[in-house]
């Protein structure tokens, strides 16, 4: 029997009871001495360790219950279980990381950008890297044991019913272990430093995440809370950034090892306020100031510092009941602290920082719904012509990632909020403030808290703004492609299973491995057309994991999964089982004419390519879940799609690979007859003197595709 892994049984020996004698505020003490050690890491007296970081910023909160040793023990325990995908995926041995002459005698540029000593280090490092991704994230088998994914903590993503489940100790401590993104990412750089794996902490306002290479060496951003790996803009839009506070260096910066050092230093001073429960005690101000003589660009200690002096001025007001700017200004005892308040706005201002509206925070935190909510939002977004007033106004919008819902285009504004104080961007100087109110934050802005990547719809548009969590299951958004990508310690041997079965010159039954954008050598005509027909396809290539290119990478890299290509006289059709086989007949030579609803031919055509494409998204379908496509293949649709599975594929990829090409469209799933043609990826007729090879003609009403799921 299978046995649950029990962090429990791993979990962090307590180092001694606090006596019953000691004061109160003794863990006062604690968090001095981490402060103490910190400051000798950023200062270069003592190595400067995330991982030491990490823990002497986070035992204080819990007394120092726990020693460093239990601590480490308990990470070592997480990492046999990641040393272990790792080495049971590892094929570096048997793989050659030399440059590649293709057929045309050239090179690709990726594959001569790095020695193959390089090659081989970034594609190690790049599996060491999905390793932790997978455990952290997936449910892994390591005999006897079972591994289940760490969980975001939805529930209280701030820590303000409980500051541990910001922390990584409440990763290695809790039973059912769950945290923030802080948490998270912080536990897969310490993976990640332990193997030498390269990756590195990034930040944005309000969110942390992880960012390392792939094999190729190209950088990708890796969000926990959702196993996803969302794009620079994405990341940008919905953290409010502008592109100032990105060039600035403040937003979307990654931080160096001593530069990490900072940020538990900021994480100290926030288990301080909740430990304390206070908001502008000199502790947190030394820990802000600390952080900001070693790292200038530290956001986050410049958002605890603004934090505390707005607070202390806010109190002041509050308790002296003045609601003036002037008589602040002229108070002796607030007066210093003020004209530090509004320096520090002034910084913030000059850096890009712009604090995120309080309309976007509690989109961000409740998701989208209501009618009204795209018509109102999409006028955060100004118009680009400042000379020429468009007749439509329609026509004269930026094209933005979140549908005009989120301001991505930012102009100078006269007045910024920031906290309970309005800034004048002229003068430079506060010219308002509000006591009564919230400081105008749902979203600490301090914390590296919330998670954007749930996928949060927006009902007035019918868009999703964040990226599909399930992005990452197409190859063209991961950085793992290629690599394992299994945790039950199984490899296929190549990696690649879309297989183009054929005859030889003796009639003897072979197969080619297609490799995606490579051309073959074999002397084949039905080899040669399929792998041109596929290469063809990749070139639609339009992001988000919803083009060819991404679809045929991800069959061609997916585990357990064979598609068999044969050759066809007839149309294609394909079938599956649920053990992730899967045939599809395809003849390169037959494309299709299109007919309108009524059968009547609209001139449009498409080419075998694109017919080739459509079988495939079936097959995506079907290995995705083929309980779910099975069930879509027999719906009737009631319409000209004859079924679910049909009309999705012919209204999605197919739809969009023929308009790519400049091929027709279709708006059924009919078509009154095939067209001979020599090239796979023509959607032309080719003229010859033997009409036995042309289409017949098929009817409508009786034409099927052949789906043998049983």
């Amino acid at each position: 029997m299978k046995k649950r892994i029990n962090i429990l049984a791993f979990s962090l020996l307590i180092a001694a009871a606090l006596k019953a004698s000691e004061p109160a505020d003794s863990s006062k003490v604690y968090f001095e001495q981490a402060f103490s050690e910190l400051k000798s890491m950023l200062e270069g007296k003592i190595p400067a360790s995330f991982e030491r970081a990490v823990f002497i910023s986070e035992n204080p909160y819990r007394d120092n219950r726990y020693s460093f040793e239990s601590y480490r023990d308990a990470i070592d325990r997480h990492l046999y279980f990641v040393r272990q995908l790792f080495a049971a995926n590892d094929r570096s041995d048997t793989m050659n990381f030399s440059a590649k002459v293709m057929s045309n005698g050239k090179f690709k540029m990726e594959d001569i950008r790095y020695l193959p000593s390089e090659k081989k280090e970034l594609y190690l490092n790049a599996l060491k890297n999905w390793a932790i991704f997978k455990y952290i994230t997936d449910t892994v088998v390591v005999f006897p044991f079972i591994h289940t994914p760490f969980l975001y903590a939805s529930d209280d993503p701030f820590g303000q019913k409980d500051w541990s489940g910001s922390q990584v100790l409440n990763l290695l401590a809790s039973e059912e272990p769950e945290g923030n993104c802080f948490a998270l990412a912080g536990f897969f750089k310490i993976l990640s430093d332990r193997l030498n794996a390269g990756a590195v902490i990034c930040t944005a306002p309000q969110h942390i995440y992880i960012q390392h290479r792939d094999k190729k060496g190209d950088m990708y951003n890796v969000e926990l809370a959702t196993a996803g790996h969302p794009g620079d803009g994405i990341i940008q839009t919905l953290t409010y950034s502008t592109t100032q506070s990105v060039m600035g260096g403040i937003a979307l910066r990654e931080y160096s090892g001593r530069e990490s050092i900072g940020l538990c230093l900021i994480n100290l001073a926030k288990s301080y306020e909740h430990k304390f429960r206070t908001k502008d005690d000199e502790f947190m101000l030394r820990c802000a100031e600390l952080a900001l003589r070693h790292d200038s660009l530290n956001l986050n200690a410049h958002l605890l510092k603004l934090q505390v002096l707005d607070m202390r001025i806010t109190d002041y007001a509050v308790r002296n009941r003045i609601n003036s700017i002037a008589r602040l200004k002229a108070g002796k005892e607030i007066a210093g602290t003020y004209h530090r308040l509004q320096k520090q706005l002034q910084k913030l201002y000059a850096l890009g920082y712009r604090q995120m509206p309080l309309y976007m925070q509690q989109m961000i935190l409740d998701g989208f719904s209501g009618e009204n909510t795209g018509s109102t939002l999409a006028e955060k977004n100004p118009s680009p012509y400042t000379t020429i007033k468009p007749k439509d106004a329609k026509d004269g919008q930026y094209a933005t990632l979140s549908h005009g819902v989120f301001q991505e285009v930012f102009v100078p504004q006269r007045y910024e909020a920031y906290g309970h104080f309005t800034f004048d961007t002229k003068t430079k100087t506060i010219t308002s403030f509000d006591s009564t109110g919230l400081s105008n934050f749902l979203i600490d802005p301090v914390a590296f808290a919330y998670n954007f990547g749930a996928r949060m719809y927006n009902a007035q548009t019918g868009t999703f703004v964040s990226m599909d969590p399930a992005a990452h299951k197409f190859a063209g958004w991961s950085p793992y492609t290629g690599l394992a990508d299994n945790p039950v310690f199984f490899i296929d041997p190549d990696g690649r299973i879309i297989r183009i079965h054929y005859q030889d010159a003796n009639g003897a039954n072979k197969y080619y491995d297609y490799k995606p954008g490579e051309m073959t050598t074999i002397d084949n005509d039905y080899v040669q057309n399929t792998v041109t027909a596929l290469n063809h396809l990749r070139q639609h290539d339009e992001g988000f994991g919803n083009s060819a290119k991404n679809m045929i990478d991800m069959l061609s890299y997916t585990r357990y999964c064979v598609i068999d290509l044969r050759d066809t006289k007839g149309i294609p059709t394909i079938s599956t089982d649920s053990n992730k086989q899967a045939d599809v007949n395809w003849n390169p030579n037959t494309g299709i004419l299109l007919v309108d609803d009524s059968g009547n031919p609209t001139g449009g055509t498409q080419s075998p390519a694109t017919t080739l494409m459509h079988e495939l998204d079936h097959v995506k379908d079907a290995f995705e879940s083929i309980t779910q496509f099975t069930a879509d293949s027999k719906n009737s649709t009631g319409d000209y799609y004859q079924n679910v599975a049909d009309r999705r594929t012919i209204q999605g990829i197919e739809t969009s690979v023929a308009a790519y090409f400049g091929e027709g469209t279709r708006t059924n799933y009919y078509y009154s007859s095939t067209f001979y043609t020599n090239n796979p990826t023509s959607a032309q007729e080719t003229l010859i003197d033997n009409s036995s090879v042309q289409g017949q003609e098929i009817d409508i009403n009786t034409q099927q595709n052949s789906y043998l799921w049983e």
